[in-house]
């Protein structure tokens, strides 16, 4: 066939259910349901859209591609040849409509009244293909040869793709065009690209005209642009001084949002501001049609201190001019800054340290000695490795320094084999690592150290010494276990009988990487800095979390952590002139309102000496179109102005903003622009590397770019980005298909941002400059992630904190299947989806997105309490993508959880839910989106919404909070007991004014108060001969006492006292085996149980505080004890101050804190959840509270109960809202995901307990109840298989799951069974019953029942419901209605009868078979299994097998 010269396009009719598209997306191919399933198998194709079934002659479901001559596409497949529109022409697009509104930067769907789609469009900020133009080079090439004043690449979109219904196009086109302009304000013009050959259609040539070009050979010459320009849409408004006259017109302009003004000031304020202008105050009018339709009033009277002092004004120096006096910085740092500057460069010069300089010593220097014995290879060689780095370096900035606590510890590390017999004794530090089977090393050490420890003690030493003098001889001995991976087991006997002879302390850690090895040696450090040099350290950071809690290490004796002292921010002084004006009144039309922009440019003609303008607003006015050009200034710590600041600077009206790749020349200015960033040499470096090679040193592409102005000669920004290498981590570990149709998307599409700054009066910008990164580096998504701060590594060194996080969206992160290697043989996913990355949270924007406003909410949001409950609620704020929270504050003694750096040991000290572990939250990153206040609530004042807090670091300091939304999720805790002999029925308010804690009472609440008591069972308790004495009944007991073991302390000086239990109530175990099990083990290490006990009284040291003898009654009988500690775990409660402050504000507590439904305390501003709360008594359900439900799922619908107030997606039908409330008026609101518990018991046995929310009720008459079902059980608690009970309601689904064992358990494995049939579950019951299930733990880590704990499983289950309650399509013939869904005919079935015959049954599986439900099942399955093959493939697809 000949070639033709016009442009034609290829257009697949759909034949057939399913589309597929070649993964070059070059090729498509129609699919019969075998072939699809066939296809699913094969690599070439993939579905479209997730194989959803294409709607017969429906138009938008054909895949259309492009070819340059119809002869080409032939070629590549069957196909029609059809003409298209002008606007569709494109060379090898390749795109169907679903990836061009995917790419594009903004489209735009007109519907009509019954939701119908009359007009799409979509915009780029490129030119179409017919132009030949490539997106980055496009404004030099066609922008310079069409006469067009002022295109560029920012203030120019092309439309792509227009389709609309031939009766209504010109309305269509009209509405398209001006949501666009309305939408992105900065769009001064569309274009648009047609070829020579074809016209536009008239309804587009009424708004589009065609442009002339220059006369001279152009590369533009194959196409015609026609230009809409935005004054002909929407008109610049005229702006002059405003007048008298204009009262009229704008009175009901104010009146239309609020009569506050004029019912203060009267029906004519606004003439009586335009009266009173003067040199400080200007009234503009903004007019149309000479009609006045917008106001502005301005003013030069600003208090700049109450300003300052409220906002962080740093970066606009205070709104002042520049003054000789002023103080920029705290006197210490000033002062430090002059000694440097003295005399020029002080490296340079040789400078002799004098008595006054003493104060800042240099490095210490220690020698350390590791003595290696029987090691693998491979931890030779990085032991060795490591040796050699800090021996061949001399220079303290290149050795391994510690230099966290203001000083630095010099460490030169000498490795030699214990064969060797090295002389250690030249070492101030030895360490040992060593095979647990290798025990003629351990004999070997053990008599070299009785030789040092004789010359030691004839050495005079002292506690600590100065940096100048070192002890002679090795003052400390540090002993290393090596663990390699083959031992099962630890034996440490020989270690630990050392470190009892010298009380030395003892590392255990694996030696099999290089990061082991490093961990090791921070330990190592931070013990060198207490003990040689007195120095303060916190513990070192755990490993990583994850769902098992299989990794662990400990570390005797560590310091406890220290909350971090947060100091009051630093307030500049300045004694310049004022730099700025204020905005007192704005209002605009409606209509008008993306115009705003425009009064701008005469408002700083009225003030030509000033550089900004500001505006203040109440936090709970919503961002308007104006202020989105405005900069948000934050505000300092303890603020309370019920104003948010807004600030615009007059060179953010400069109309050439620009971004163009870096060039050598713009380094001397990126320096300045970079002078007080974190970390700025990592972006010089960065940026050098880029000028010099483009690329890294191991290969990767590295693009830097600048943002300029004044003609692009001066840099205002700048950004770097690599090509994102870890595509599919990313993919596997983050919902980033939440943004993205992933498969639309190329791989090198994906772009990794590393840096981005951009000077603060150009942040309104931020988005136009991440827009033009993506164009100029043809790139569809940038990510950035934010790191653990607690984690150190290489990729958290290439990155810094960049200024555009507020306006990229946070990711979800996913929840990973726990994937049991051994029993896969091999069919696991891929390194890219199971390699080890330092723990990050992750940002993204997409093209999609970067036009998108996010709604702006500055309501005060304060959140007090750290809870379950707490965190989701925060998360689900947090993780909105649409909308931006700027003022939410969480209010808890230490933090935010997962923070702070306390050891393994200390997180899995108490029982936990698992809803938020380390690894969760490190991937949530709160931290930036919400601010930490560490203290206690005390007080509130709700007339003033303002709450009063405890300072956590200084008790005796109340900070004061405003709010406009106070949620109440503090949780339950334990608190100090009373001796009811001492204190009986006392009121708690009477007894805390003469109580005094004791200091040796403790009670374990967090993490944090865990760290701090293992330290003092280590550093106190273990060297005294006392009993310890743990009082309560809940589980926390188990663990305490499992910990108090594993620190050494003989089980003989242990004391379990368990208080006696309420009729009816259950262990907290409710499960008999368990309960005897715990038991038994406790009795063989020796610990004594007493049952039925009270805590009576005690005997108290005055000068020590200290209870040296408790008193308790046990099952009537009195015991006395001597005691050194007294650890309580009684009953949880509300934690008093909160209570205090609750009740003398006159919150109803009954309790708990009294809510209705709708979490709402007696104060609307004041909501409450978790089981801190109790229902109302008008609900008679005083058995039911938060507290019987999963905590994570009530803080998510505590969320969605505020987002109802501020989420404008959220259509909220007031009479509707009015029937749901009145039908939630007298009910109590049920949840549905199970409650979890977990933690580790006495002889380090795992307890995992999954069960259904309800009422507590033991076990004994549960199994009473005539729908309770059966339990299926496996091994016993003492054995190594475990013990694992399953429980099965009556109508087959998984009520329960509790599982012991001595190996770590799959818990979140295990958590996704409950819920599920058992016919889901492989034929569990059926399977049990004919014994073919000896291990259930071995059950569910085979193969087959991955996919059962991959996080899209339960979207499949919805997937497949929505199937079978859809109806079949209907005969010929006949009627659609007429046809009933299978859900629909088995309700029938059973409402009719309560029961299925069998005859019955039958039938209705027949119709199942017949009507094409098995089959779009069987699809649906088969494609679920396809999308999700990276973290599924151990599953066979069809075409494998």
């Amino acid at each position: 066939m000949p070639q033709m010269e016009q442009k034609y396009a290829l257009a697949w009719k759909i034949e057939g259910p399913y589309l597929a598209i070649s993964e070059d997306n070059m090729e498509t191919a129609v699919l019969s349901l075998s072939q699809f399933q066939q296809c699913l198998g094969a690599s070439q194709y993939r579905i479209c859209h997730e194989a959803i079934p294409t709607d017969l002659g429906h138009g938008s479901c054909l895949a259309i591609l492009f070819f340059s001559t119809t002869l080409e596409a032939i070629a590549t497949c069957d196909t029609e040849v059809i003409l298209l529109p002008v606007t569709e022409t494109a060379d090898n697009l390749g795109y169907g409509i679903w990836l061009i509104i995917e790419k594009a930067l903004f489209s735009v769907t007109v519907l009509d009244s019954s939701e119908e789609v009359m007009a799409f469009a979509a915009f780029y900020d490129y030119p179409p293909p017919t132009a030949k133009e490539s997106p980055a080079n496009w404004v030099n090439n066609i922008a310079h040869e069409l006469k067009v004043d002022g295109i560029h690449s920012l203030n120019t979109m092309f439309i792509h793709y227009f389709v609309t219904t031939s009766d209504y196009a010109v309305g269509c086109v009209q509405e398209i065009v001006k949501s666009l302009y309305g939408s992105v304000p900065h769009v001064d013009q569309i274009l648009m690209c047609v070829p020579l050959s074809n016209h536009p259609d008239p309804a587009i040539s009424d708004i589009f005209k065609p442009i002339k070009k220059t006369i001279r050979e152009s590369s533009t010459q194959h196409a015609t642009f026609y230009v809409s320009y935005r004054h002909e849409v929407s008109p610049v408004l005229h702006v002059r001084r405003a007048q008298m006259e204009d009262n009229d017109d704008l009175t009901p302009i104010f009146a239309s949002q609020s009569n506050r003004l004029q019912e203060v000031y009267g029906d004519y304020f606004v003439a009586e501001l335009i009266d009173s202008q003067d040199e400080n105050h200007h009234a503009l009018c903004a007019e149309k049609d000479a009609k006045a339709v917008a106001f502005m009033s301005l003013s030069s009277n600003v208090n700049l201190n109450l300003l300052n002092e409220t906002f962080e004004l740093k970066p606009f120096h205070g709104l002042r001019k520049p003054h000789p006096n002023d103080v920029l910085e705290p006197k210490e740092r000033s002062s430090a800054k002059q000694k440097k500057s003295i005399g020029g460069d002080v490296a340079a010069q040789p400078v002799k340290e004098s008595p006054e300089d003493s104060n800042v010593p240099g490095p210490l220097h220690t020698n350390v000695c590791l003595v290696t014995s029987n090691m693998t290879a491979a931890a030779q060689h990085l032991t060795s490795q490591m040796g050699a780095r800090c021996r061949k370096r001399k220079t303290a900035s290149s050795s391994l320094v510690l230099e966290a606590f203001d000083k630095q510890i010099k460490l030169d590390l000498t490795v030699v084999p214990a064969s060797t017999k090295h002389d250690v004794s030249k070492s101030d530090c030895l360490m040992f690592a060593y095979q647990p089977t290798d025990t003629d090393s351990v004999a070997f050490v053990l008599s070299e150290f009785e030789k040092l420890k004789v010359d030691l003690d004839n050495s005079s030493s002292a506690d600590h010494v100065d940096s100048d003098t070192m002890r002679s001889g090795p003052q400390m001995h540090l002993f290393l276990q090596l663990v390699s991976p083959s031992d099962a087991e630890v034996h440490s006997d020989p270690v630990q009988q050392l470190a009892a002879e010298s009380s030395v302390g003892v590392v255990q850690a694996g030696f099999c990487d290089q990061k082991s090895v490093q961990a090791a040696l921070q330990i190592i450090l931070e013990a060198i800095c207490r003990n040689l040099f007195g120095i303060q350290t916190p513990s070192s950071c755990g490993g990583d979390d994850n769902n098992d809690l299989s990794e662990r290490s400990s570390v005797a004796t560590k310091a406890p952590v220290k909350l971090a002292e947060v100091k009051p921010s630093f307030v500049p002084e300045y004694f310049g002139d004022s730099n700025c004006f204020c905005i007192q009144l704005f209002c605009i039309r409606p209509e008008f309102e993306t115009r705003s922009l425009d009064l701008m440019r005469s408002a700083f003609e009225c003030y030509p000496d000033k550089d900004y303008c500001i505006i203040t607003v109440p936090h709970l006015v919503p961002e308007f179109h104006l202020l989105q050009n405005f900069v948000r200034v934050p505000t300092r710590l303890q603020a309370n102005l019920d104003q948010e600041l807004y600030i615009f600077n007059r060179y953010g009206l400069l109309p050439d903003f620009s971004v163009r790749p870096s060039v050598s020349a713009d380094l001397e200015q990126v320096e300045r622009l970079i002078g007080t960033v974190e970390n700025k040499d990592r972006i010089l470096a960065d940026l050098k590397q880029y000028n010099e090679a483009r690329r890294d040193k191991d290969g990767t592409p590295l693009h830097a770019f600048s943002a300029c102005v004044n003609g692009g000669e001066q840099v205002v920004g700048v950004a770097i980005v690599r090509q994102e290498e870890n595509i599919e981590y990313l993919k596997s570990w983050f919902n980033i298909e939440d943004l993205i149709y992933y498969s639309h998307h190329q791989r090198s599409e994906h772009a990794h941002l590393h840096h981005f700054v951009i000077n603060p009066i150009f942040h309104h910008l931020t988005k136009m400059f991440l827009q033009e990164i993506m164009r100029l580096d043809e790139k569809s998504c940038l990510y950035y992630p934010v790191f653990d701060p607690n984690v150190q590594g290489p990729e958290v060194e290439k990155h810094t904190l960049v200024t555009c996080l507020g306006e990229m969206v946070p990711v979800r992160p996913r929840r990973q299947i726990s994937y049991p290697i051994h029993m896969l043989h091999g069919n696991i996913p891929s390194d890219r989806v199971l390699k080890t990355i330092e723990r990050f949270a992750l940002y993204s924007i997409n093209r999609k997105l970067v036009l998108e406003p996010k709604v702006a909410i500055n309501a005060r949001v304060v959140v007090v309490g750290a809870s379950d409950t707490s965190l989701s609620f925060l998360e689900s704020l947090v993780f909105a993508p649409h909308l931006k929270f700027n003022n939410v504050t969480l209010v808890s003694p230490h933090g935010i959880p997962g923070e702070l750096p306390v050891s393994d040991e200390a997180r899995e000290f108490l029982s936990t839910s698992l809803s938020f572990n380390k690894e969760r939250l490190s991937r949530m990153a709160l931290r930036s989106w919400v601010t930490e206040v560490l203290g206690k609530l005390v007080s509130i004042d709700r007339k003033a919404r303002k709450i009063h807090i405890r300072s956590s670091q200084h008790p005796d300091k109340h900070e004061v909070l405003s709010y406009d939304h106070l949620v109440v999720a503090t949780g339950l805790q334990y608190q100090v007991p009373h001796p009811v002999g001492l204190y009986g029925n006392m009121e708690e308010d009477e007894v805390r004014k003469e109580f005094v804690q004791p200091s040796n009472v403790f009670t374990v609440n967090d993490e944090y108060d865990a760290d701090y008591f293992l330290f003092y069972v280590k550093t106190v308790l273990a060297k005294s001969p006392d009993h310890l004495v743990v009082f309560g009944s809940t589980i926390d007991v188990y663990s305490c006492v499992r910990c108090l073991l594993n620190c050494g302390i003989k089980g003989f000086r242990i004391i379990l006292a368990r208080k006696p239990l309420a009729d009816g109530e259950p262990t907290c175990f409710n499960n008999p085996k368990v309960e005897d099990e715990v038991d038994k083990t406790l009795r063989a290490a020796e610990v004594r149980i007493l049952d039925k006990c009270e805590l009576y009284s005690w005997q108290v040291a005055p000068e020590s505080n200290h209870v040296t003898e408790v008193s308790l009654r046990v099952d009537g009988e009195w015991e006395a004890y001597s005691c050194d500690a007294i650890i309580n775990f009684d009953e949880k409660r509300v934690d008093f101050d909160a209570f205090k402050a609750l009740n003398d504000s006159c919150i109803v507590f009954d309790s708990r804190v009294v809510i209705d439904s709708e979490f709402h305390t007696n104060d609307i501003c004041i909501r409450a959840a978790g089981p801190v709360t109790k229902f109302s008594r008008r609900y008679h359900a005083d058995n039911w509270s938060h507290a019987n439900f999963y905590s994570a799922e009530v803080g998510n619908e505590l969320a969605l109960s505020l987002l109802r107030l501020f989420d404008p997606t959220v259509e909220v039908d007031e009479a509707e809202e009015a029937e749901r409330k009145s039908s939630l008026y007298n009910l109590v609101p049920l949840y549905h995901k199970p409650k979890v518990l977990y933690c580790i018991l006495p002889a380090n046995m795992f307890y995992l307990d999954v069960r259904k929310p309800d009422l507590k009720v033991p076990l004994e008459e549960a199994r009473k109840q005539p729908n309770f079902g059966n339990e299926y059980e496996t091994g016993a608690p003492d054995g190594d298989q475990g013990y694992f009970m399953i429980h099965v309601n009556a109508y087959r689904c998984v009520q329960s799951i509790t599982c012991v064992s001595k190996s770590p358990i799959r818990c979140g494995n295990l958590v996704c069974l409950y819920g599920k049939n058992e016919k889901l579950l492989n034929r569990l019951v059926s399977r049990f019953d004919e014994g073919l299930i000896p291990d259930l733990f071995a059950y569910f880590e085979e193969p087959w029942a991955m996919a059962l704990f991959h996080d899209r499983f339960e979207d499949l289950m919805q997937e497949i419901r929505q199937i079978l309650m859809d109806s079949p399509p209907a005969p010929l013939g006949e009627d659609p209605e007429s046809m009933t869904s299978f859900t629909q005919k088995v309700r029938e079935i059973i409402e009719e009868n309560m029961e299925m015959k069998p005859s019955e049954l039958a039938k209705v599986m027949g119709d199942f078979q017949n009507s094409g439900y098995k089959q779009a099942i069987e699809t649906r399955l088969l494609a679920y299994l396809s999308y999700n093959y990276y973290h599924l493939p151990m599953y066979a697809k069809p075409g494998m097998v």
